[in-house]
């Protein structure tokens, strides 16, 4: 094998990311550098109901409490705020950074996060990441 056979192999087996999902994990990672990104239940429903909305809400989909997702969804739908759903809570800890890695970098303790509310996309997400988010919302 050469070098141009072993780096086509290398791209063929490479992992196929999601692009909503990289745009969502990237967008969150960086509202949260920047303080805008509210977490949890209590403060996502202050957030919907204040005068300032949030862009839009993220729900997981596997929640604890079939109250709790009735209640944000309401929330959503009565005070105009875009709902995105997640299946994991696993997944919005992990990009909100609530999760243990080990020294190779791999996760190792995940923490559940079930609502966030992104008040305003970060200057660093790219018009590609904010065109994929907004195709979402829509949707």
């Amino acid at each position: 094998l050469n070098y141009l056979q072993m780096d086509q192999q290398a791209i063929v087996e490479a992992p196929v990311v999601d692009e909503k999902e990289n745009a969502l994990k990237r967008a969150i990672s960086f509202a949260d550098s920047r303080s805008l990104v509210v977490k949890g239940l209590h403060q996502v429903c202050k957030k919907i109901n204040a005068e300032h909305k949030p862009k839009f809400v993220i729900l997981a989909n596997n929640s604890a409490d079939a109250d709790y997702k009735k209640i944000v969804t309401a929330l959503c739908t009565a005070n105009n705020v875009p709902l995105m759903i997640e299946n994991e809570a696993e997944t919005l800890g992990e990009w909100l950074g609530f999760c243990k890695r080990d020294v190779n970098k791999n996760v190792r303790k995940k923490v559940k996060c079930c609502s966030l509310a992104i008040l305003d996309l970060a200057p660093e997400t790219n018009d590609d990441e904010r065109k994929i988010i907004e195709a979402q919302l829509k949707k």
